[in-house]
C-alpha cells in the first residue's frame, strides 16, 4: 500500500495510519466539513481495477451504510479516489476485544454484558438483511466506557466478488471463528454469525479458541469434522450451564444451535445469573491466561457463486484433504506474516486488519496459528455416484435442498437423482426406468417426496426429436417409486416447487400451472401467451398465492428475458404484474432469476443476474410510484428465512 499520509481522499485529509491487517489498511483522517475525525479503511488499490468488486462493493457499502443500531460502528461515506476504494467509518478512541482478552480473564457478568451488546447487534442486522461473515474478537471495537461495537459489516462479502484475489469469486473469513458450512465453500445464513460469535464466548471463558492446528487449513478442517473440546474440560471453574449454551452455539449443524442471537445471550444471561457470583474464570492448564490469536489475516474461500434454495441451510459435508493438496497452494510470507494463495490469487494482495483502534497491540505468542489466507476447494456441480462417505462438494444451479437439510442432484451420468446427506455421502436413488433428466427440482415440505421434471428414455427412443417431453414425475422416500404426475403435450415444464402445506405444486416452462400433489386438480393459471416463459415461482406463506417471475421469449437465446414479477391466486384469480423492468428486452444481468416471499407474506425479494437484491411490496403495481426499479430498497442477499416458510391460516 502507497503511503498516504498528508494526502487528501474526496474531502477527508489523511493523517495517519491507526491499522493493518488482512483486507485493509486503516487512517484516521480530517473531514473538515463537519469538523470531525473519522476512520478511513482503504481496500487492497488492485480491487478498484475489478468492475466485479466496485460493482459489488457500491451495493454493499450502501447497504451497511443504512445499519443504524447502538452496537454497529456506522459507516458514514464510501468512495475511490486516487486508485483506491475506501470506507469512511465512525472513528472512536477504542481498543479491540482481542485487546480486551490479552489483557486477562473477564467477569462472567461481563462476559454476558459484552456478548448481549454484539447480539443485538447482530440480530438487527440479520433483520436488515445484512451477514456480516467475519465476527472475530478484532472486528469487535471496546470504549472507553467498556461498550462494544461491531465493525466490518460487509467488508468480507464485498470481497467475494474480487476477481483479483480469485479466479472466481471469493468468500472471506477467520478460521479460527469460522462455522462449519464457511469452511466448506457452500452459501451461509445467519446463523455462521451465531456460530462465531459462539467461538468468541468460548474463547472468553476458556482464554483459547476451540481449535488449534499447525496450519490454517487443519484448522478449518477440525471446525467441519472435530469434537468440540469441552470449556469446563480447560477451565473447571466455567459453570455447567455456561457450557450447555456453548455446546449448543457451537453445534456443526445450523439447525442444532440458537436460531438468533437473542435467543443465544438470554440463554447466556440466565445461565449466569443461575451460577451466582462465579468467580472469573481462571484456565486449569496454564499459570497465566492464554494469550488470544493474533490479530488476523483473513481466510479467502475459492469459491464459484451458486444459487441454492434455500440459501444457507447447507448440509455439513466431508471435505477431502487430498482435493485441497491437488489445488497446489502456494505459501509466502507478507509482512511476516504466513499467507497461503491459492490459484487466481495474487501474492501482492496487503494483509490488513480491520479493526478501527488507534493503538496497536502485540499479540502474545499463542499456540493458536494466525489466522491466515488460505482458499478452500471448490465445489462440483454434480456429486460423484457413489453411496458412503464421500468429498462430494454442494450441488450448485441444478439442485435443491430439504428442511431436513439434505440435497438432492443430478447423478454424475444426468441419468439418476443423487441425494447428499449431511455427512456428505451421496447416494444415487437409482431410478427403476431410465430418465433423460432436466433442471429443476423441488423437495416437499417432510422431504418425503421429489418432484422433478425428465423424459422417460423409452418414449424418447420412439420420438428422438421429441423437445417437448418435459414430464413431471414424483419420487416417493423411503424407496426410489416414481409416480407420473402431469403429461407435457405441448411446453416443457420446468422448476416444480412445492407449496409450503405440501398439497400443491406449482411449475413453470411456457406457462404457470399447478396441480396437486396426488396429480389431480391440474390447472393452467397462465397460458404462454400471456407471459412468454415463467422462470421462478415461490409460494406465499400461506399457500395460497404465487409469485413468478417471467418474460418474453428470445429464439435467439432460447431463453426469455426474464423481466417481470407478478403474483396469482391458487384459483387463477387475481393476477397482477407487481414489478417490471422498463426495458422489455434488458441485459443479461438484469434478468431476474430469483424470488421469494417474507415470512409475512407482505413482501418479496428478487435477484438479479448479477446478484443485486431488491425489495417489492406485495401491494406493488408495476410502474406505480414507489414500485419502480428506483424507488426499490436495495439488500446484500435474500434474507434466509424468506425461503421455505409456512404458516398456516
Amino acid at each position: 500500500m502507497f503511503d498516504l499520509i498528508g494526502k487528501t481522499l474526496g474531502p477527508y485529509r489523511i493523517v495517519e495510519q491507526i491499522g493493518a491487517g488482512g483486507m485493509a489498511t486503516v487512517y484516521r483522517a480530517y473531514q473538515p466539513g463537519m469538523d470531525r475525525y473519522v476512520a478511513v479503511k482503504i481496500l487492497p488499490p488492485q480491487l478498484a481495477r475489478d468492475q466485479n468488486f466496485v460493482k459489488r462493493f457500491q451495493r454493499e457499502a450502501r447497504a451497511v451504510a443504512r445499519l443504524e443500531h447502538t452496537h454497529i460502528l456506522p459507516v458514514y461515506d464510501y468512495g475511490e479516489a486516487e486508485g483506491v476504494t475506501y470506507l469512511v467509518i465512525r472513528y472512536i478512541q477504542a481498543g479491540t476485544l482481542k485487546t480486551r482478552m490479552l489483557q486477562g480473564p473477564i467477569a462472567l457478568d461481563e462476559v454476558s454484558r459484552l456478548i448481549g451488546q454484539v447480539g443485538s447487534a447482530l440480530d438487527y442486522a440479520h433483520r436488515m438483511g445484512v451477514i456480516h461473515r467475519d465476527v472475530k474478537p478484532s472486528n469487535i471495537l471496546i470504549d472507553p466506557q467498556g461498550d462494544a461495537y461491531l465493525t466490518d459489516f460487509g467488508l468480507a462479502h464485498m470481497l467475494e466478488a474480487s476477481q483479483e484475489l480469485t479466479a472466481t469469486g471469493v468468500g472471506v473469513g477467520t478460521p479460527a471463528y469460522m462455522s462449519p458450512e464457511q469452511g466448506q465453500g457452500v452459501k451461509v445464513d445467519h446463523r455462521s454469525d451465531l456460530y462465531s460469535l459462539g467461538v468468541i464466548l468460548y474463547e472468553m471463558v476458556t482464554g483459547r479458541v476451540p481449535f488449534e492446528a499447525e496450519t490454517p487449513m487443519a484448522v478449518v478442517l477440525k471446525h467441519i469434522t472435530a469434537e468440540l473440546p469441552l470449556p469446563r474440560a480447560i477451565n473447571p471453574s466455567v459453570p455447567e450451564a455456561v457450557e450447555r449454551v456453548i455446546l449448543k452455539a457451537l453445534a456443526k449443524d445450523p439447525a442444532h444451535r440458537f436460531q438468533t442471537a437473542g435467543e443465544m445471550t438470554q440463554a447466556l444471561a440466565a445461565a449466569v445469573r443461575k451460577a451466582g457470583e462465579a468467580p472469573a474464570p481462571q484456565p486449569a492448564a496454564a499459570p497465566a491466561w492464554p494469550a488470544a490469536a493474533p490479530e488476523e489475516v483473513s481466510l479467502v474461500t475459492r469459491v464459484q457463486q451458486m444459487w441454492a434454495r434455500p440459501p444457507g441451510k447447507a448440509a455439513l459435508l466431508g471435505v477431502s484433504l487430498a482435493a485441497i493438496v491437488a489445488l497446489g497452494y502456494l505459501l509466502s510470507q507478507l509482512n511476516g506474516e504466513l499467507v497461503i494463495v491459492g490459484p487466481g490469487a495474487t501474492a501482492t494482495s496487503a494483509p490488513t486488519q480491520v479493526a478501527a483502534a488507534p493503538t496497536q497491540v502485540a499479540a502474545a505468542p499463542t499456540r493458536v496459528p494466525p489466522d491466515t489466507a488460505v482458499p478452500l476447494p471448490t465445489r462440483t456441480p454434480r456429486p460423484t455416484q457413489t453411496t458412503g462417505p464421500v468429498a462430494t462438494p454442494v450441488p450448485t444451479d441444478n439442485s435443491a435442498q430439504s428442511k431436513q437439510g439434505e440435497w438432492l442432484t443430478m447423478c454424475a451420468n444426468a441419468a439418476d437423482l443423487c441425494i447428499v446427506d449431511r455427512a456428505g455421502r451421496s447416494t444415487a436413488l437409482g431410478l427403476a426406468e431410465g430418465y433423460r433428466l432436466f433442471p429443476g427440482f423441488g423437495f416437499s415440505p417432510d422431504g418425503l417426496r421429489i418432484a422433478f421434471t425428465a423424459c422417460p428414455l423409452a418414449e424418447l427412443r420412439q420420438n428422438p426429436n421429441n423437445e417437448f417431453c418435459h414430464d413431471l414425475f414424483i419420487l416417493h422416500r423411503p424407496g426410489s417409486e416414481v409416480t407420473p404426475l402431469v403429461r407435457s403435450e405441448k411446453y416443457p415444464e420446468s422448476d416444480p416447487s412445492w407449496s409450503p402445506d405440501g398439497d400443491w405444486i406449482a411449475f413453470g416452462g411456457w406457462a404457470l400451472s399447478v396441480v396437486r400433489s396426488d396429480g389431480s386438480a391440474l390447472t393452467n393459471l397462465i397460458a404462454d401467451s400471456a407471459v412468454g416463459n415463467v422462470v421462478a415461482n415461490a409460494w406465499s406463506p400461506d399457500s395460497r398465492s404465487i409469485a413468478f417471475v417471467s418474460g418474453n421469449f428470445n429464439f435467439d437465446l432460447d431463453w426469455g428475458f426474464q423481466n417481470e414479477v407478478s403474483i396469482i391466486n391458487r384459483d387463477g384469480s387475481g393476477w397482477r404484474t407487481v414489478f417490471s423492468l422498463p426495458d422489455p428486452k434488458p441485459a443479461r444481468e438484469d434478468w431476474i432469476v430469483e424470488i421469494a416471499w417474507s415470512p409475512d407474506g407482505q413482501s418479496l425479494a428478487i435477484r438479479f443476474e448479477d446478484g443485486r437484491a431488491y425489495l417489492i411490496s406485495a401491494d406493488c403495481q408495476a410502474g406505480a410510484v414507489g414500485c419502480r426499479l428506483s424507488d426499490l430498497a436495495e439488500i446484500p442477499d435474500i434474507p434466509p428465512d424468506w425461503l421455505d416458510t409456512f404458516h398456516p391460516q
